[in-house]
């Protein structure tokens, strides 16, 4: 297989003749999300991966792997992979992706392990199991008990009336790995200069957003180079990559003070400076919060390390216990 500069398959993720991935990893559709899913393992706690931009549930196969037998989930977010059709132009929110994360969760205990804009998601669905933040929704819909639909709270805001059930669908969640999400709401990492996720902002088209991202990431060589099929399939991808990274620049998606859970935060020794300073970064204002370096890795080293990712899961597993 060809990763590229940054790990990147060239490949197509639906190429009829990609080799098959052993038995052992299933795969599932889920019900009324439409989802498309990887399974493994059995064992307990249920290890929910969350890829980050123009990325795939099947990044995270050789990490599976190596943790066998403990129970491994990875999933294509909407938008992305085999879950790419699935009305990406109404659904493509950060909102929308932790909604769907809950589809993926179901009702066991979890691990979110969240690589670069998928450590967004992990961390957005923490923040709505926090204390403050159900109390707020709890108030909320007790002063909507006189309306059956929803109550206002400020100039524009409708919160919908929901049952306890679903205020408290993320109960589950024990611990959140994270490996190099971007944070482009802080001074450091604008200070960076150009990155993908800046270039990305700049495009006028979702493919002119695809190209600058992946000429970043690959090299503009490779990815010239690239077949006009592969480039196309990942063109289909840029509406996605757009709603990933382009609302991260207007403002911070959630409140590190909320989060209760225990975070280890993940960075490569051979990452940009803005991973490394980023992972620190985000330690600092956590509450429960640790950093690893992973030596030699770089962005993509759920690829290209699978022994090492794992080893970081499951430091977090035994710190959870």
């Amino acid at each position: 297989m060809d990763y590229g500069a940054e790990g990147f398959r060239l490949d197509s993720q639906f190429n009829d003749s990609e080799k098959k991935e052993p038995q052992v990893i299933s795969s599932r559709i889920i019900p009324f999300t439409g989802l498309y899913v990887l399974d493994h393992g059995m064992n307990k706690p249920k290890i929910v991966f969350i890829h980050g931009a123009m990325d795939r549930a099947r990044s995270f196969s050789g990490v599976m792997r190596e943790l066998h037998p403990k129970r491994t989930v990875a999933y294509d977010r909407r938008g992305y992979g085999r879950s790419r059709n699935l009305r990406p132009e109404i659904s493509l929110s950060i909102e929308s992706n932790v909604k769907d994360l809950k589809s993926v969760i179901e009702d066991e205990d979890v691990v979110l392990v969240g690589h670069s804009f998928g450590g967004v998601i992990a961390l957005c669905a923490a923040q709505a199991i926090s204390p403050q933040t159900r109390a707020v929704k709890d108030s909320a819909v007790n002063v909507s008990t006189s309306d059956s639909n929803s109550t206002q709270v400020g100039p524009t805001a409708s919160i919908t009336k929901t049952n306890n059930k679903e205020s408290n669908f993320f109960h589950q969640i024990k611990g959140i790995a994270i490996y190099e999400m971007p944070q482009p709401w802080t001074e450091f990492w604008q200070s960076a200069g150009q990155t993908p996720g800046s270039l990305v902002r700049s495009s006028k088209t979702p493919d002119e957003a695809v190209d600058s991202f992946m000429s970043r990431m690959l090299g503009q060589k490779r990815w010239n180079d690239t077949s006009i099929r592969v480039k196309e399939d990942r063109r289909s991808e840029g509406k996605a990559l757009i709603a990933d990274l382009s609302k991260l620049y207007e403002s911070k998606p959630f409140n590190e003070g909320l989060i209760e859970v225990p975070v280890l935060i993940g960075y490569g020794s051979r990452s940009s400076e803005r991973h490394q300073l980023g992972a620190n970064y985000l330690a600092s204002k956590l509450k429960h919060s640790k950093t690893r370096e992973f030596k030699g890795g770089d962005h993509q080293a759920h690829r290209k390390l699978p022994k090492d990712f794992a080893r970081f899961v499951n430091e977090l597993l035994d710190l959870l216990s």
